[in-house]
């Protein structure tokens, strides 16, 4: 059985001038620990390899910088927006934080290796897991205690292009967050948090070495990044309001419109053809995602952009089909 113990609830993150940070803790509190644990392996120093000559000294690290520049460019380009999630202060300042899927192709470019992971159960290493009692402080629920599991592990990493080495490298994984949400994990599973605990350790490792930690939104455009396919995080809205589409572009809500017209129009106003429809035209082309029910889940105009070549495209509502004779071109008024 996991460890027990009670402690307070968590506050939100705050940055430098008391405002409620827009990127999440962990990653303020990782790009603070990277000033610390990296280092030249061996434990070297620049001084120490240039033998004290400032002028050697200031040589390599001007070197040192050009060849990060170049190394963190070429893995920022194997990256796909999908591996970026955005937040945004207050002043509408956007960066990046780069996620799990992205850090295994940067840790390739780079040649991160991620080794000594523990604690350990017997010959497997597997995050510690303790549990904590927390007050409840939603409303009508004060005075209550809520249980939060804590997933704790550590791992030592380095980087073969830049000789650089991040030791003791820390992840403590909540499942319930600073505002006693719980957090998602899976199933919800404690196992779930003990996996999601490795993989963010690993990701934490990479984005460490590679000091891929936040990256502003210039340099993702200037590497290709398509900032409307990136992930939304706080500075766009609710968790809520993101997940149900209802921070949407200026313009897309005009262009659902149309769409929805055109659909009733092609189907004759048969609902169960316009839902079916709809699926099909929203569905991504490698039939992992199944699609939306409804056009009003669009909030992106590459999201209708797609649904319309996909429309124009369709084998029984499409521009070809509507052309042809046949029930399909029939049933249309």
């Amino acid at each position: 059985m996991p460890e027990t113990k009670t402690a307070p609830a968590a506050a939100p993150a705050k940055d430098l001038f008391g405002n409620v940070a827009p990127v999440p803790a962990d990653v303020h509190e990782e790009e603070r620990e990277s000033q610390a644990v990296v280092r030249l392996a061996g434990g070297m120093t620049i001084d120490q390899l240039a033998g004290g000559d400032p002028k050697v000294a200031q040589a390599m690290l001007e070197t040192r910088a050009r060849l990060l520049e170049q190394i963190q460019s070429a893995a920022l380009k194997r990256t796909k927006p999908t591996d970026w999630t955005l937040y945004k202060d207050k002043d509408g300042r956007i960066v990046g934080i780069l996620r799990d899927s992205g850090a295994v192709n940067v840790r390739k470019v780079m040649g991160i290796s991620i080794f000594n992971h523990r604690p350990t159960d017997g010959q497997i290493a597997e995050p510690r897991v303790t549990e904590e009692r927390i007050p409840d402080e939603r409303e009508g629920k004060e005075g209550e205690l809520l249980t939060c599991y804590i997933a704790e592990m550590w791992a030592d990493g380095i980087c073969a292009l830049t000789g650089e080495e991040a030791p003791d490298v820390y992840v403590g994984l909540r499942s319930i967050d600073s505002k006693n949400k719980g957090q998602f994990v899976g199933r919800g599973h404690i196992q779930d948090l003990k996996a999601s605990c490795r993989t963010t350790l690993d990701s934490k490792v990479v984005r460490i070495l590679s000091g891929l930690r936040k990256v502003s939104a210039e340099v993702l455009v200037l590497h290709g990044i398509d900032l409307e396919k990136c992930y939304r995080g706080s500075g766009w809205g609710s968790s809520e309001e993101r997940q149900s589409g209802k921070v949407a572009e200026e313009g897309v809500a005009d262009g659902v419109a149309k769409l929805k017209e055109e659909l009733v129009r092609r189907t004759g106003g048969d609902a169960a053809a316009v839902r079916q429809l709809t699926l099909d035209i929203t569905k991504s082309p490698d039939g992992k995602f199944a699609g939306f029910q409804s056009v009003d889940r669009l909030t992106k105009s590459w999201q209708l952009e797609g649904a319309w070549k996909a429309l124009k495209a369709h084998g029984v509502f499409g521009d070809q089909a509507a052309a042809a004779p046949g029930p399909a071109a029939e049933k249309r008024p």
